[in-house]
This record gives structure tokens, sequence and C-alpha cells, in this order.
């Protein structure tokens, strides 16, 4: 978990992120994390139900309830379309997108997605999932992260879910996820 000024679009935690428990420090939240293998006819899900308890109201946070790091070799990035269920390339550069994406090897044969779903319509200033890819020393990381803007003391529940197998069976639990009912 990281904290963030609200407008400040890097990353990387912001200068002022809280590292060590100063005295004038928000104190360290706690983690609640429940991983669930396997959904209703997606047995190639991982389901991560997360709840950051706040003891004090914030100014802004990043929670990130999930994140991967996969071999190098996943260097195909991929856009997942939830309107139209399709898959396009992506430059996978820094930044947080609001479509899942999928990161694979070239040829399609294993592949890592992140995906959570976003609040419903009627809840318009309701954190909403952004999805990131960032390049480590012969890894790349997944994540999904949500920003929270005047953030209430007490529980903040989130679910993120990561998808594998080949690039078809990650676009097609996608798929599944993103269905309208």
């Amino acid at each position: 978990m990281a904290w963030d000024g609200p407008s400040d679009p890097a990353d990387e935690p912001a200068a002022d992120c809280p590292t060590s428990a100063a005295p004038d420090a928000m104190p360290a939240p706690v983690l609640r994390k429940r991983i669930a293998l396997g959904l209703p006819g997606l047995g190639n899900a991982v389901e991560v139900q997360t709840s950051f308890v706040l003891s004090e109201p914030a100014a802004a946070l990043r929670l990130e309830p999930l994140a991967a790091a996969v071999p190098a070799e996943f260097s195909a990035a991929w856009r997942f379309d939830r309107a139209t269920g399709g898959i396009a390339p992506l430059d996978p550069g820094p930044g947080e997108r609001p479509d899942p994406v999928i990161l694979a090897t070239p040829e399609g044969s294993h592949a890592l997605a992140v995906w959570a779903p976003g609040p419903p319509d009627q809840e318009p200033d309701a954190p909403r999932p952004g999805f990131a890819v960032a390049p480590e020393a012969g890894a790349n990381r997944l994540s999904c992260r949500f920003r929270v803007a005047n953030a209430a003391a007490g529980a903040h529940d989130l679910a993120c879910y990561a998808l594998l197998g080949s690039l078809a069976d990650v676009r097609a639990a996608l798929r599944s996820l993103t269905a309208p009912p």
C-alpha cells in the first residue's frame, strides 16, 4: 500500500510517503487478505479479497491489493477492451490504465492478467481500478490499484482477480468476467 497525493500520477509513492513510524505519521493500516483458487466456471482464476483498515482518515491513498511479477519472457502486453471483448497490443510503458492489461509470452502460450470489478455507475465517486505494468530487473510487474481521495477511517474492501493460462484462456476469462449479466 502506498500513500499518494490526490493529483500525483506517478507510479511510485510520493516523496512524502510515510515509510517509518514517525510520531506524526499515520499508524500503519491493518491488511486482511483472503485468497481463493478458481471461480465457478473459471478454474484459471485466483480471487484476492482485501480489506485495508485505516485507524484514521487520509487525504489520499493508493491501494494495491494485487501485484504479480512474471519473467521478462512475458514481454507482449495487451489491452483488454471490456466493451468488445477484444484485445489490442499495448506499449507497456509506466502509468495506470483503466482497462485490464494482459502480459504474455510472444507466442501466447503463457499469459497473466489482473482484473477488478468497478463500482456501480450510480457510485461515481467510488474508487475505480487502474492497471499498471512496470519492468523490473529480469521481470515485468503487473498490478491492480485503486486511488482513494478523502479516505475515511475504517475498512476499505476491494476484490481483484489474477487470470492465468494461455493468451486465449486469459482473454476468455476476462470476457466471462466482464460480460453483462
